[in-house]
């Protein structure tokens, strides 16, 4: 296509451009993130020099979300753990100054998602655990029931995690609260830090 006098001449047609510079872009799966997965969100783990990727099943009836992790020098993506069908990592939060990754787990089925777990992840082992479930959390006085719902920041050592947690309140009211709370994991106990009046905010 021609240009007017003093126009800036068109950009090439990419038919145009030498090859060299369209690099093939691999495939989640080639990476090593679990078929039919996308909307990543990437996390990095600066003393462990560890990449996380949590990632969703694109098509699925219900949630299927997956932790995945390589070291720097890795060329694919690892599984954080394995879960059986139903069970999916949530949220997660890393220990900026420790090695830990700590995540939450749902149970999902068609009708909906309960809390399943909290576990512990060590980064430089790649070494994980279990250390809540439904059932053993100390609740603060004046609720019956507690479930956690998001991870969001862990201390160095691993024991302690900040993370949005559901409280039920005592017969006879059965009120439902939402709050951010301090977990210790060798304790088991729920400090709450502050209510969140807008349900998550």
């Amino acid at each position: 296509m021609g240009n007017p006098l003093g126009m800036e001449p068109d950009p090439p047609e990419p038919s145009e451009l030498p090859p060299h510079l369209f690099a093939e872009v691999p495939s989640f799966e080639d990476l090593g993130i679990p078929a039919g997965h996308a909307y990543p969100r990437l996390a990095y783990h600066e003393g462990t020099q560890t990449l996380i990727v949590h990632s969703a099943k694109a098509e699925s009836q219900i949630p299927e979300q997956r932790l995945s992790i390589r070291h720097v020098n890795e060329p694919r993506y690892g599984p954080v753990m394995e879960f059986s069908s139903g069970i999916s990592p949530s949220s997660f939060a890393i220990a900026e100054d420790g090695p830990w990754l700590l995540f939450v787990t749902l149970a999902w089925t068609e009708r909906g998602g309960d809390w399943d777990a909290l576990y512990r992840f060590r980064l430089d082992e790649r070494t994980g655990e279990v250390v809540a479930r439904r059932g053993e959390l100390i609740l603060p006085a004046g609720y019956q029931n507690g479930w956690m719902t998001e991870a969001m920041s862990a201390s160095r050592d691993g024991n302690q995690l900040i993370c949005k947690v559901g409280l039920q309140q005592s017969a006879p009211a059965t009120v439902v609260e939402y709050w951010v709370c301090r977990f210790s994991i060798p304790e088991k106990t729920v400090t709450p830090i502050t209510h969140l009046k807008g349900v998550f905010v």
